[in-house]
């Protein structure tokens, strides 16, 4: 499994309550464009319409040596692909308020398809953030005091 983009973002904005890996629809030249880094998820959202579940706000940028030169398609809507069962949990969860589900990260697998994983997340208040940050600024200062010893 390769990483191709990781959403750091979603981790320190989110809690994250389950993951689920989703197939994704994609163009060809879309797929070289991933595996080449040139995209984006960080403000990216995942939204139902007719009981199906789709990608926005995700940017993966076209290739130079691609025939397809429209600006649109960098930012279009994408399918995502998962079973009924998944789909009609996720919805349901949806439903609970303060729920939300963000692309967490987007990877190749074994066989080289490319996969997207989904998580269902509730919102983190400023005050866990901070205190996120805080620990970490702590845990940093405590590693170079035991550096210099």
């Amino acid at each position: 499994m390769k990483v191709l983009i990781n959403n750091k973002k979603a981790y320190f904005d989110y809690e994250v309550l389950d993951k689920v890996e989703a197939g994704i629809v994609l163009f060809g030249w879309e797929v070289k464009s991933l595996k080449n880094g040139n995209s984006n998820i960080t403000t990216a959202f995942i939204r139902e319409r007719n009981g199906e579940l789709f990608l926005m706000g995700s940017r993966i940028g076209l290739l130079a040596s691609s025939f397809v030169q429209e600006k649109l398609l960098e930012t279009r809507e994408r399918k995502l692909l998962l079973r009924k069962e998944q789909i009609r949990r996720l919805i349901n969860d949806l439903k609970t308020s303060g729920r939300t589900i963000v692309p967490l990260q987007v990877y190749a697998n074994d066989r080289g398809l490319i996969k997207l994983e989904v998580g269902l997340v509730k919102g983190k208040k400023k005050y866990e953030k901070r205190q996120k940050i805080k620990d970490r600024d702590m845990k940093k200062d405590m590693e170079q005091q035991i550096k210099k010893m």
